[in-house]
């Protein structure tokens, strides 16, 4: 007879455990990872694991989404065209992505193309009737263009 193993459970649970994790598709974790850390404003880590997420899923649909997440850490360091090219990366592989748009379509107003910032976040507006940021912003471009909303 076999002494008992009085953690036979927990071994058990934390196979499952284990076996969940490892089933995750690559780039999931990091992708996931980078979310938290963004929302923490831990924006140097949030970049990295989004670069990690990318580059474990290359042409991945679910890119679109990261390389936008990235524009918006690098936007949070100071890094302006890093940020443009991420967001463009994202429109890139999701052309109607609103978010992608939208962070596009306002770093465009800030620096000075208000047509492509117009037409950015007309996008994003249509894409998204429930989030009024778009719409506000494209009638802050309307006004300095003197133009009525």
């Amino acid at each position: 007879m076999c002494p008992a193993f009085p953690y036979r459970p927990f071994v058990a649970a934390a196979a499952l455990l284990l076996a969940g994790a490892c089933s995750r598709a690559p780039g999931e974790w990091e992708f996931e990872r980078g979310q938290r850390e963004l929302q923490r404003g831990r924006a140097v880590q949030a970049r990295a694991l989004f670069e990690q997420s990318i580059a474990r899923r290359p042409g991945h649909a679910a890119n679109a989404i990261a390389y936008n997440l990235l524009g918006v850490a690098c936007w949070k360091l100071g890094q302006p065209e890093a940020a443009r090219a991420a967001f463009e990366d994202s429109l890139r592989l999701e052309p109607q992505q609103p978010q992608a748009s939208y962070n596009l379509g306002v770093w465009m107003a800030e620096n000075g193309d208000f047509d492509r910032a117009a037409r950015l976040l007309a996008t994003a507006a249509a894409a998204d009737r429930t989030d009024p940021r778009a719409r506000a912003n494209l009638g802050q471009i309307r006004i300095r263009r003197q133009q009525r909303p």
